[in-house]
């Protein structure tokens, strides 16, 4: 066991330490690049420190993105670098722009494809324009002329959800609208 301890000690004064001018190669373990995006960097002793200084940044790959692609070709990533990715027609981005960062985590947020769901709503309508709404946005939708909530009220409110809008959005005539449980007709 001490030849080993000698021979480790040895060994290690024979790498470091080491004079200006002189080199080591460095190695970045599977997963990580180096900033020059290689594994095995050579890296130079100097006055002020190793030159580059060593450093392994984590990466991150491009993989199939079910219904949608990353709009550009490179395979991996490193920590810090961003990129696109698009859907496929009736699908869209989960993240805002379609913009996703390689963290030392992975994909943040992670890249993902959203089934477009068509807004139809029976005798109502959303004040907004907009075709997507965020996950869990609240919305208030407004019943057409002449119908009105099961509530009774010109308005009401739904949740953007990932299985669609909750409560669902109902607009019903306002000859027949529910009056503590019961159906009738005009209630006051």
């Amino acid at each position: 066991m001490r030849v080993l301890i000698l021979l480790l000690e040895r060994m290690a004064h024979y790498y470091f330490p080491k004079r200006i001018g002189q080199y080591v190669d460095y190695y970045c373990h599977n997963g990580y690049l180096a900033p020059n995006g290689e594994r095995v960097v050579r890296i130079y002793c100097s006055k002020g420190g190793w030159n580059p200084e060593p450093k392994c940044l984590k990466t991150c790959s491009v993989t199939h993105l079910e219904n949608g692609y990353f709009r550009y070709n490179h395979d991996t990533y490193t920590e810090g670098e961003r990129i696109q990715y698009a859907c496929n027609p009736d699908y869209r981005t989960e993240s805002a722009g379609g913009e996703v960062t390689c963290t030392k985590n992975g994909w943040s947020p992670f890249p993902r494809c959203i089934r477009k769901s068509d807004i139809v709503l029976d005798n109502a309508s959303f004040p907004s324009a907009r075709g997507t709404f965020a996950l869990q946005a609240k919305v208030t939708y407004t019943c057409h002329d002449g119908f009105v909530t099961p509530e009774g009220k010109d308005r009401g409110e739904t949740r953007c959800q990932e299985n669609g809008w909750t409560p669902t959005p109902k607009c019903i005539s306002e000859t027949f609208h529910t009056c503590e449980g019961q159906f009738m007709k005009k209630c006051l």
